[in-house]
């Protein structure tokens, strides 16, 4: 009887502490497992020395082994030759804080983020969370990061929202007579919960080092106000399904993915009706088509066709890279089931991949290169980023976009934001995608100028990137952690076309895997993996006939 009281007695102490107010002008102290009151007092004594530790910047250790990486064991080789740069975070030794950035920018729908901190030299940390109103949040935890609990984070994001929070980590040895009544206390950083919300959901691939056909990568849907993850396409190992896009951000009818089956060959993509719940393969007579992207009006599709792809082997704990020596821009009416080459973006002298449609439909950015370069190496690959009037399929004189176009580095991979205001895009030092010199830059269709976002790491690659359908977030992939894993990051765009600096997308375990072709979307599609999988694999197949178009 004794024990079934002290267990009601535990329960209801437990309801209280999840219905507690941080409005109150005292904090709300939380204890993280293995911490008590007694030790809240290591950081309370009337006789401490607080030592505060100024701001460092973050190192990056070299190979322990002369000639070997201290990640991952691989070879190391100069940039031009791998598509990434391995690193391995050098942990300071005094107290500082690692995650958020300072001035980082949360969406007010976002799942509780992981803070994490370095500190080789304490066991025990006070973590304080001030709110603009003077109220707050103090954490007492072993531990070197902390999730806020659902229902504090949640009253965080309410209570703070528009404002800034602001962070502090205090540290000190307990249960140890060194450096006793003294505590180390972190530079302070601030963190903004944003007024607006990023759309709810992601879809992403999910590729496991090293690349092979026995592990192709499935494509999974993430919600971002919780940790809620599903299958949206499981590949089994047979096929390799490409850039997957939708209709649009506010009406995501239909699906289309390009795939490849990788035990019989041949290539192609199908289309979805979420609607009717049906779908079938589309052949088509151009060739080989990877990037595909639909029209506003969801009745066309600008993609990449006559296209070839070469790849490496994979140097150990890296992803398989291919690139594309051949390729061309067209356009296929799913209405009238026919494909025209774009006349502008389909000239066999150039390379034409990564067509995009602008929001009103009455334009088509694409990348482009002289075929000799391909011919010269993937190193000399160097694309230049152009619009092109679709003009009813008749196409017209493509025009470089100016700042993304002729500047000696590689433009690729434009994405214009649903309001019209931006085309985000990457700039590496060669060819496309994941290269240690990629970053996002922005260019402004009102001011006709580029800048590069603030969001990028210095050091990595920050790559494939999706618009919110309120034009006010980007997601984007990032190998900033380990230059390994490319992990999700989110940045606030503002008014201007500034970036605030990115969070990570939260995640409960580590995952030794690469998320890659991130599509934000308003709410999840309404597809059973089971139906589509069955379409790609033995649906009705349908044969596109082709339409000579020119400029006459």
């Amino acid at each position: 009887m004794k024990r079934i009281v002290v267990l009601i007695s535990l329960l209801l102490a437990l309801v209280l502490y999840r219905l507690v107010s941080i409005k109150d002008n005292n904090p709300v102290i939380i204890f993280d497992k293995g911490t008590g009151k007694q030790q809240l007092n290591c950081f309370t004594s009337a006789d401490i020395e607080i030592i505060d530790i100024p701001c460092q910047e973050i190192e990056f250790l070299p190979g322990s082994t002369a000639g070997l990486d201290a990640v991952s064991g691989a070879s190391i080789k100069k940039e031009e030759n791998v598509p990434t740069v391995y690193r391995n975070r050098k942990k300071p030794e005094l107290l500082q804080i690692y995650r958020p950035y300072d001035k980082a920018s949360f969406p007010a729908n976002i799942a509780p983020p992981l803070f994490k901190w370095d500190d080789l030299n304490n066991n025990l940390w006070l973590i304080e969370f001030i709110l603009e109103n003077g109220t707050g949040i103090q954490v007492v935890t072993r531990k070197q990061s902390w999730r806020p609990p659902g229902r504090i984070w949640s009253r965080i994001k309410k209570e703070a929202a528009g404002q800034h929070v602001s962070m502090r980590v205090l540290g000190c040895k307990a249960d140890s007579n060194a450096e006793k009544n003294k505590i180390h206390r972190s530079h302070p950083v601030s963190f903004r919960i944003s007024e607006f919300p990023a759309d709810e959901v992601v879809i992403y691939r999910l590729v496991s080092p090293s690349f092979n056909a026995a592990k192709t990568p499935n494509i999974f849907i993430r919600y971002l106000s919780s940790f809620k993850t599903k299958i949206f396409l499981p590949c089994k190992g047979r096929f390799c399904a490409s850039c997957h896009t939708f209709t649009g951000k506010t009406n995501s009818d239909k699906v289309c993915i390009p795939w490849r089956n990788m035990h019989r060959g041949g290539a192609g993509f199908f289309i979805y009706d979420i609607k009717e719940k049906s779908g079938e393969r589309i052949k088509i007579p151009l060739g080989g088509s990877t990037f595909v992207c639909w029209s506003p009006d969801g009745r066309k599709l600008a993609l990449s066709v006559r296209q070839k792809l070469r790849s490496s082997t994979p140097i150990t704990q890296e992803t398989q890279y291919a690139f594309s020596p051949t390729a061309d821009i067209a356009v296929y009416d799913t209405e009238k089931n026919t494909i025209s080459l774009l006349p502008g973006a389909s000239d066999p002298e150039y390379l034409e991949n990564y067509p995009r449609w602008s929001p009103g439909g009455k334009t088509i950015a694409f990348c482009r290169d002289a075929v000799e370069s391909a011919k010269e190496g993937r190193y000399r690959q160097k694309y230049n980023i152009f619009l092109i009037p679709y003009n009813d399929g008749r196409g017209g004189e493509p025009a470089p976009l100016k700042g993304a176009s002729f500047n000696g580095m590689s433009n690729h991979y434009p994405r214009f934001s649903p309001d019209g205001k931006w085309i985000s895009f990457c700039r590496s030092k060669y060819g496309s995608l994941i290269k240690p010199s990629s970053d996002i830059y922005i260019y402004s269709m009102e001011e006709n100028i580029v800048r590069r976002l603030a969001c990028n790491a210095e050091y990595t690659a920050d790559s494939w990137h999706s618009w919110s359908s309120n034009s006010r977030w980007l997601i984007f992939a990032s190998k900033r952690d380990d230059g390994i894993f490319t992990k999700l990051y989110l940045t606030e765009i503002d008014e201007n076309g500034l970036s605030s600096p990115p969070v990570m997308l939260p995640e409960k375990k580590f995952s030794q895997k690469s998320y890659n072709v991130p599509e934000f979307q308003k709410q999840s599609p309404g597809i059973d993996a089971g139906k589509l999988y069955k379409v790609m694999n033995k649906g009705f197949v349908r044969n596109v006939e082709e339409v000579i178009n020119d400029l006459k």
